[in-house]
């Protein structure tokens, strides 16, 4: 007969339950997920803060050009950014108290001003950098027409770079770098229409400015 005293062991309730350890270990698990969308956020807001530093900082060079035409941009540009910092930081402060979707959703949408801000900054700098070329060209200064010239193409490409996942803009850069290409060769082959070309690349540009600074005013209006 099998013996009463070796029936099966029954499991104690407590061993049944996660230690106090593993309890921890989830609890910390959980708020890591909790904290994590919140921290993306604030990382969001913190990449946008550098990028506005940046833009203050391209302005400022800008308006060491002392190129005559520029002034109000430059003056727009600017207004127009430090209203832009000071929406950030409010929304920075009042982000804890929205639901993760609403909150990110904001942080996203002044992430793309503060972009085409910056990229605003850089086309600005590239329409002063064209400037001096037709100043240039003007004198017969080919090399440094052309050097100008590189130059304001080097900041176009970093534009699109900062605009990167933003296509509102693809049509007028792409007229843009085709205006720069043409006038860069002008310049190379002292082409009698040289200068023409260049203050091609002078409207070009004028024109995703104006864009980027009305879309911005809307922005504003709007309250986003």
């Amino acid at each position: 007969m099998p013996d009463p005293s070796k029936g099966a062991e029954k499991t104690s309730p407590r061993a049944a339950l996660p230690s106090e350890r593993e309890t921890g270990n989830l609890s910390n698990d959980q708020s890591k997920v909790t904290e994590s969308p919140s921290n993306n956020i604030s990382a969001g807001y913190e990449g946008s803060r550098a990028r506005l530093q940046n833009a203050r900082e391209v302005l400022r060079q800008t308006a060491d050009e002392a190129i005559q035409g520029l002034e109000q941009q430059l003056k727009k540009e600017q207004e127009q950014l430090d209203a832009l910092a000071r929406r950030l930081e409010e929304a920075a402060r009042s982000a804890p108290d929205k639901t993760v979707a609403a909150a990110r959703q904001v942080e996203e949408g002044i992430g793309l001003r503060v972009r085409r801000i910056e990229a605003r900054a850089m086309l600005l700098q590239a329409k002063a950098k064209t400037s001096l070329a037709v100043r240039a060209a003007s004198k017969y200064d080919f090399p440094r027409a052309e050097q100008r010239l590189a130059e304001a193409t080097e900041l176009l490409r970093r534009a699109r770079a900062t605009l990167y996942d933003d296509h509102a803009y693809d049509d007028e850069m792409d007229d843009m770098e085709a205006a720069l290409h043409q006038a860069t060769t002008a310049v190379k082959e002292h082409a009698k229409d040289a200068l023409t070309k260049i203050q091609k690349v002078v409207s070009d540009s004028d024109r995703i400015v104006g864009s980027l600074e009305v879309n911005e005013a809307n922005a504003i209006i709007r309250g986003m």
